[in-house]
């Protein structure tokens, strides 16, 4: 969707005109209890703060985009505050998250601190909605019931789900989720849809693949391996013919 548009729907959505960043994000609270999206918007600074904002879209004013880079270059990635990222990362580790300190760390931080009142979250948006990491979509429509699909046109994305279509902001494939945009290549001009049965299909045919490679890797190593054994035979039984080591002392080391 065109960033313009995006602006358009959130000055729409929300009572507050002087956005200064547009983005979105999960809400982590303080407390280490997770806020349930539908809890959102909320009030309490205090008790809850975004962890992270998502990379995939984020539109700022240039105020704002200054701010943050002083604030990245000289506070958040200071010596003096290495310590403090060190914490969180162990955290974050800690907890099984593969989650690290990264530029959107920074973000969710300097926004907490300083844009509270002029930020807006993507998802308080009802009539639109953004597939933020395509992996962690196809986790949680995982289910039998879960039957979905999404319409890519010239004029924009649309998801289908539950009988229910809304349109996309956009659709993030993030790492390796990038496997699954060929599913969505053109099929009639700038037409193309992706399907649960035609990722469930996709995700297996890159199982098979691994498992070929790796097939095809262990066949490669096993002559290499073998000669590898065979000169080390070899290079023992000279070294026991010649005695140079007692023979009980290196057959316990060989065995």
């Amino acid at each position: 969707m065109c960033p313009s548009e995006v602006l358009s729907n959130c000055w729409l959505s929300g009572s507050n005109k002087g956005i200064q960043i547009a983005t979105d994000w999960q809400y982590a609270s303080r407390e280490k209890d997770e806020i349930p999206i539908e809890l959102i918007p909320f009030v309490g600074m205090e008790k809850n703060h975004p962890k992270t904002m998502s990379p995939h879209i984020s539109i700022m004013t240039k105020a704002f985009l200054f701010d943050f880079c002083k604030f990245t270059l000289t506070t958040y990635y200071s010596p003096g505050n290495k310590e403090n990222l060190v914490g969180q990362y162990f955290d974050s580790i800690g907890k099984t998250s593969d989650q690290g300190i990264s530029d959107m760390t920074a973000l969710a931080a300097h926004s907490t601190s300083h844009h509270y009142e002029d930020r807006f979250n993507l998802k308080n948006i009802d009539s639109l909605e953004v597939i933020g990491n395509f992996n962690i979509f196809l986790r949680d429509n995982a289910g039998k019931g879960d039957n979905w699909q999404i319409n890519f046109k010239c004029d924009g994305a649309t998801l289908q789900k539950d009988n229910k279509q809304k349109q996309l902001i956009g659709v993030h494939f993030q790492g390796s989720a990038k496997t699954y945009m060929a599913l969505a290549k053109a099929t009639t001009d700038m037409d193309g849809v992706i399907t649960k049965c035609g990722c469930a299909e996709h995700t297996e045919k890159l199982a098979s693949q691994k498992r070929m490679e790796k097939l095809a890797k262990s066949n490669a190593a096993q002559p290499h391996a073998k000669r590898i054994i065979s000169k080390l035979n070899h290079k023992a039984a000279q070294m026991l013919q010649k005695d140079s080591w007692p023979r009980a002392w290196l057959g316990s080391r060989m065995r």
